[in-house]
């Protein structure tokens, strides 16, 4: 279920700057949308999106921005691990050090300290072959490689997920132009 909240406010330019800060939104109206699913929230601010653009005097109607972008991701088939005796978070560590990195000691010269860090050349990170092929040391003392017991693929992810008090939200905005705001909402 869906519950829909327009709420409209009158001021001086000023107090829309304060406005603009306080909500980050930089337009006359604004739907804010919230929900678990992106995908879905994504749906149904387009729908707003259309209905409000129908209305006569509404400019700029847009969806907030947010672009696909590739990203790296891996799922790890618990059963598989299990069989093999693994956790999955030694499964997710190992990962996490190829790709970010992990501090495995400190160097010390003179008065400063540095970390060493750990972590697969750019060349072999931005493989997805390379990253298919590390291999996890198992508790029978044999090696696997990750494949074996997680899928890692480049999928379509966006760019960035907004939040507003911890849960997910997307903005359609909008401004007027030739008619006054309060008669726009209204038809809204």
């Amino acid at each position: 279920m869906w519950i829909l909240k327009i709420k409209a406010e009158r001021g001086q330019p000023i107090s829309h700057r304060i406005d603009h800060l306080l909500s980050g939104v930089r337009a006359q109206i604004a739907v804010k949308l919230f929900g678990d699913d992106l995908a879905t929230l994504r749906a149904k601010a387009e729908e707003i999106r259309s209905v409000i653009a129908s209305v006569p005097g509404t400019t700029d109607v847009q969806v907030e921005k947010q672009v696909l972008i590739p990203q790296l991701r891996y799922t790890i088939n618990r059963t598989e691990a299990a069989r093999y005796g693994l956790l999955p978070g030694e499964v997710v560590e190992t990962l996490e050090t190829a790709l970010n990195g992990r501090k495995v000691s400190e160097v010390i010269e003179g008065q400063r300290r540095y970390d060493l860090i750990l972590r697969f050349d750019d060349e072999y990170r931005n493989s997805l072959e390379s990253l298919r092929n590390i291999t996890v040391d198992t508790p029978t003392n044999t090696q696997i490689p990750i494949s074996a017991i997680a899928e890692i693929g480049n999928k379509p992810g966006p760019n960035q997920i907004l939040r507003e008090n911890t849960q997910r939200r997307i903005v359609v905005l909008a401004n007027t132009a030739n008619r006054d705001l309060g008669s726009v909402v209204k038809e809204i």
